[in-house]
């Protein structure tokens, strides 16, 4: 008869010495677990930009709106630009910080630009779009560049957003 007893594995701290080993998590994994990672983040403003161009997006430039400018003179599409850099996220998301822009009006115009000519258009926030100069002039100091300073984490937000899409759809 055989002694099957001097096959049996020595044991281990951990059990038998041939346990299966523990798989490493993969990068995305690891994002996703992070309630806080540029995964989350980029989930947010995926999501945002479809809330925003499906409900709110008026599709028109609202310089060229305001200043009966011809449709020639704005060029590109049409965007969503962050009143308050979206840097700082605790308006990143916020549809009061949002205001519909052309290419051109958004970043290149010498005249009127939220980048090119600051000066210029807060003017023409303040002229025309009183609400919403009045909103960036209330909360433009209440930066939160951190993310470990944010009230909430990008996954809260992001389900967050997920449940307005769902209301307005």
């Amino acid at each position: 008869m055989i002694d099957y007893s001097l096959f049996r594995l020595p044991k281990t701290p951990r059990g038998f010495a041939l346990s299966k080993k523990k798989r490493k998590k993969s990068k995305l994994q690891k994002a996703k677990d992070n309630s806080n990672s540029g995964y989350w983040l980029r989930k947010c403003d995926t999501l945002f930009g479809k809330i925003y161009h499906l409900y709110y997006c008026s599709n028109t430039c609202s310089v060229a709106k305001i200043l009966s400018i011809e449709v020639d003179e704005c060029k590109g599409h049409i965007e969503m630009a962050h009143l308050i850099p979206k840097e700082n996220y605790l308006w990143r998301w916020d549809l009061r910080n949002m205001l519909d822009l052309c290419s051109q009006h958004h970043k290149f115009s010498r005249i009127i630009s939220p980048h090119s000519a600051p000066i210029q258009f807060s003017i023409f926030l303040k002229e025309h779009y009183l609400v919403k100069y009045d909103f960036v002039k209330r909360h433009r100091w209440e930066a939160i560049t951190r993310k470990a300073d944010l009230p909430f984490t990008f996954q809260e937000k992001y389900e967050d957003l997920t449940k307005i899409l769902k209301e307005l759809e």
